[in-house]
């Protein structure tokens, strides 16, 4: 009796297995060849709680169609459509592994059986709920819209809101742009445009209609992006036009005229303008879930054609928008922002980056790119890119992130309008795959090691619906659940009056602090006392306080120039006490192009300089940017870099640098190239030059250049004590060696909120660092260290007294060559003896770094008198009349007339002038070898010794040293 009961119930059981259809035909034919079906779902990956995947046979010649879903003993059979019924695929998805299926067509009597594949089925399950907009295929009869929900565990779809409760044949509007907060269905916006507009912002069973309309801001609140827990959404908004196309294959092109970021507070019904510059287009506001990261999107666009309207203008022009991906830090505690930094620089690949999702762990960007543009749902080539967040480099130079397409995702046609499950392993967005014309909802899934399964398509009872379907899903939206608010309640709502917002005070006096160094030549000992002064100033103004070096940061301190690696404790220390920007000094480049480029990823502010540029196949280093754009306070502020570099007599420029660690770089006139930007000033409220060109040339910058509001200047080591203006541009300078702080108050001005912003008033002050200040203790603590990890303080020899003037000093270098060297004469230039006095008493190998940190290799050359002669008159005339070139094993005298030389005589050290017929062996450094004209017999030779290791050597092999007479000396008559 058990027995029969057990058969019976199997019989029962597959009863109900096979009750869509027959069994699978008796006999047919293998094929190696995977069906063709419609849907798409071979190979895909869905989660277990997914609704039936119905699908048809896709193939016209086909007469009929037979399928199997098999997982584990559950089978289930279908004839001419596979459509399960609901509990025998919840027995399939719930055996915890693929259901493999089995395809069979027909042609007249004869089956085939295809290769099989199978449906993957993850553990992660989806969100319940989906939301999204059903829209027509053009904008023509847009008043038709809906916005649904679809029940994904079933076929149960339902109407949140119909556009045709509140529109009429000539008074309609467009419902656009719904989302929630963090997947609440109680917690949901929607955005009206026309007839009824305003915004419906349901929130815990309270519903109200929010006008945004005001005179302090572009328009009302377009695309959203709800904080994951205040009450408080951001919006783009914008003011579009629509472009028709009857040949290009994209239909529709949308245009941004202006847009703007703004932010709404729901409980004060205030709104605050975040970005508003007329020169950025800002797009797509999303929040990191942590909600201390807002992500947007801004495309840079100026005016160049005003004999045209600037819809036509930008119509001509659309090609060109390209959207980057840009972020900006947020405080739930204060509710600020922080300043925008780049995320992601789609412009450097020609393209045009989109709508920003991040996953809920915030650790996956999704975007779209495409062509140009920030429309891209009518872009047949937009697809969805990623972007590992965990990866993205902080702080080094604000590089841009490294992005990759979604291959396994991307199809032929458009991806677009992205959003991410609860759980953060399925991403929903819309795909023209199937036909160009309409988007359907895609799901992808995405594992715990960041892999993709292959998408499949939004199910439905009937898998022939979307075919018959002339209406394209827009905006997919996951929920937790239903919203339950009938469509008659929001309809009321929305034909009702809108609540006005207040628009947030934003004041029209700003003022931006400029604090700045310059010359610093690796002194470090006051950088505790600049970061507690820089830092009181950011107390006091948050966001309006920047911290700028004029270059030249090393060269002069050896616990810096002869760390390892070299230059290593100067920028870690910038580092530290937060610097914003730099331009390039002349000796930037004595480290060598390495360990430059080096220190360049090593900091954590960019270097900016216009005026040279590197042959990368020769140079390591990176091109500069010639300039910076950003914003502070709201105020646009424009920074342009220049270094030093003057014209040699073939008229090629260089700075004032060893010529041999130059290669690869070319430099141009610091003014003339300047004056090729005088355009940033229509795209900044504050124009700044960062310079490094001395003071006489930046007055001369002013004059030509009255674009400028300020200087910030370095080279000459000027000590400016107060402002001083020159036109209408304040120009100023700290002298040197980190002795002091500048401080530049700029206060700008506006009208009202939507008028542009002047510079009112311009003041600097020079703070001395030699006064008692408080020092930051971490800093100074990191100084102590440097200072101490050192062996600078070991003898070489005694000074029996003190070296005063640069030729005393210069004398003892050339000596140090004639002594350690095979060679006659030795010449120093003034330039390369970087102190002024060297005490009585012991020196030390600090001294000599300090005296001599440049390091240069040694050349010998052949010369006769004559070449030593002509050598020693250009310096002259090089040196503004002074005697440059200070020898060892001889002495000269310059005879002038009116300034310039007509004789020079040369005797060796006992007075007895040279033999004309005779060539001497003249040492030199590098620095001489390359920077100086002059001639020689036969070719050079040059050593591995460096002047310094040289000059270090014959110190410790005397005793003690003492200043020798002058050897040089220049008679006027």
């Amino acid at each position: 009796m058990r027995k029969e009961k057990q058969r019976l119930l199997v019989g029962l059981w597959a009863l109900l297995l096979y009750a869509c259809g027959a069994g699978i035909p008796a006999s047919y034919e293998e094929s190696e060849a995977l069906p063709k079906i419609y849907p798409d779902y071979v190979d895909v990956t869905i989660p277990a709680n997914i609704a039936p995947l119905t699908f048809e046979l896709d193939d016209a010649d086909a007469d009929g169609m037979a399928a199997r879903y098999k997982a584990g003993d559950v089978e289930v059979v279908c004839r001419d459509k596979m459509k399960p019924s609901m509990s025998s695929w919840r027995k399939l998805t719930q055996q915890g592994g693929d259901i493999s299926v089995d395809v069979f067509s027909r042609k007249g009597k004869q089956w085939t059986h295809h290769k099989p594949f199978a449906i993957h089925v993850s553990k992660d399950s989806i969100d319940a709920y989906l939301s999204y907009r059903l829209i027509p295929p053009s904008f023509v009869s847009y008043e038709s819209l809906t916005i649904n929900q679809r029940c994904l565990e079933n076929y149960d779809e339902s109407v949140i809101y119909d556009n045709m409760l509140c529109s009429f044949e000539v008074e309609g509007q467009c419902i656009n742009c719904h989302h929630y907060q963090q997947y609440n269905p109680e917690r949901m916006q929607f955005h009206a445009r026309q007839k009824h507009g305003g915004t419906v912002i349901a929130y815990d069973g309270n519903i109200k209609k929010v006008d945004m309309r005001n005179d302090s801001i572009l328009s009302a609140g377009v695309y959203p992006a709800w904080h994951p827990w205040l009450k408080y959404i951001v919006y783009s908004t914008d003011k579009t036009f629509q472009s028709f196309h009857t040949t290009d294959p994209n239909k529709i092109e949308v245009y941004d005229l202006e847009s703007d970021i703004i932010a709404y507070d729901i409980d004060n019904g205030e709104v605050t303008n975040l970005e508003n510059d007329t020169t950025e287009f800002e797009v797509f506001p999303a929040w990191a879930p942590d909600g201390k990261t807002l992500y947007y999107c801004s495309a840079h666009y100026e005016r160049k054609d005003r004999s045209v309207s600037s819809a036509t203008e930008l119509a001509r022009r659309s090609k060109e928008l390209k959207y980057n991906i840009y972020k900006k830090s947020f405080d739930p505690e204060t509710m600020e922002f922080g300043q925008r930094e780049l995320v992601f620089a789609a412009d450097s690949l020609d393209k045009s980056a989109v709508l920003p999702r991040i996953s809920p762990d915030g650790r996956w960007l999704v975007f779209t790119m495409s062509k140009y543009g920030y429309f891209p749902i009518w872009h047949h080539e937009a697809d969805l890119w990623i972007i590992d967040l965990s990866k993205q480099s902080t702080g080094d130079n604000h590089q841009s992130a490294t992005a990759r397409p979604l291959i396994r995702i991307n199809s032929n046609d458009t991806e677009s309008y992205h959003s991410w499950s609860s759980n953060g392993r399925w991403l929903v967005f819309s795909s023209r795959r199937d036909d160009g014309t309409f988007t359907r909802p895609f799901f992808a899934h995405m594992d715990e090691n960041g892999k993709w399964g292959k998408p499949f398509e939004l199910p439905q009872k009937d898998p022939d619906y979307h075919r018959q379907l002339l209406r394209s899903y827009n905006i997919p939206e996951f929920m937790h659940g239903p919203v339950t608010i009938a469509p008659q309640t929001f309809a009321k709502v929305l034909k009702g009056k809108g609540e006005p917002v207040k628009y947030a005070q934003q004041p029209n006096e700003v003022t931006i602090t400029i604090m700045s160094t310059n010359d610093m030549h690796g002194r470090i000992d006051n950088f505790a006392k600049v970061k507690t002064l820089v830092d009181a100033e950011r107390k006091k103004n948050p966001d309006g306080v920047l911290l700028l070096s004029g270059g030249d940061k090393w060269t002069g301190n050896p616990v810096v120039d002869q760390y390892n690696p070299k230059g290593y404790p100067m920028v870690d220390l910038m580092n530290h006490v937060g610097y914003d920007y730099e331009t390039f000094g002349n000796h930037e480049f004595d480290l060598g192009q390495p360990l430059l480029a080096d220190r360049l990823k090593q900091s954590t502010f960019p270097a900016i300089s216009a005026n040279w540029t590197v042959d990368t196949t020769v140079s390591p280093l990176p091109q500069p940017k010639p300039y910076t754009l950003f914003k502070k306070n709201g105020i646009r502020i424009a920074i342009l870099g220049l270094t030093e570099a003057s014209p040699d007599s073939e008229g090629h420029y260089y700075p004032s640098s060893h010529r041999g660690k130059l290669k690869g770089l070319t430099f141009y006139d610091p003014i003339q190239t300047a004056l090729k930007y005088r355009h940033l000033r229509d795209s900044c409220d504050l124009f700044v030059a960062l310079t490094h060109i001395g003071h006489e040339v930046d007055k001369k910058l002013a004059e030509a250049m009255p674009e400028l509001d300020v200087i910030v200047g370095a080279h000459s080591h000027t000590r400016i004590d107060s402002t001083v203006i020159v036109g209408g541009t304040i120009v100023t300078q700290t002298e040197c060696w980190l002795k002091y702080l500048g401080q530049t108050t700029v206060t700008l001005r506006r009208e009202n909120r939507r008028s542009s912003w002047t510079v009112a008033d311009k003041q600097f002050r020079l703070i001395n660092l030699a006064r008692p200040l408080q020092e930051d203790a971490e800093v100074k603590a990191l100084i102590n260290d440097y200072n101490e990890k050192n062996t600078l303080k070991d003898v070489l020899c005694e000074a029996t007294r003190q070296f005063d003037g640069t030729e005393a000093l210069a004398n003892v270098m050339a000596d140090a060559l004639i002594d350690r060297l095979d060679v006659d004469i030795a010449l120093q230039n003034s330039g390369g003896v970087r102190i002024r006095q060297l005490p009585k008493g012991n020196v030390t190998k600090g001294d000599i770094f300090t005296l001599n940190p440049f390091n240069n290799n040694v050349f010998i050359y052949r010369m006769t008198p004559a070449n030593l002669r002509a050598m020693i008159s250009r310096a002259h005339q090089r040196k503004s009349q002074r005697a440059d070139l200070q020898p060892g094993g001889i002495r000269y005298t310059i005879y002038t007339h009116d300034g310039k030389a007509n004789r020079i005589d040369i005797t060796d050290l006992n007075g007895k002038p040279l033999d004309e017929s005779r060539t001497y062996r003249v040492a030199m450094n590098s620095y001489i070898a390359t920077a100086y004209t002059f001639s020689h017999v036969g070719e050079g030779e040059e050593l591995q010794d460096t002047d310094t290791e040289l000059l270090i050597d014959y110190l410790a092999s005397q005793s003690s040293i003492s200043p020798q007479p002058a050897r040089t000396a220049v008679v006027e008559r």
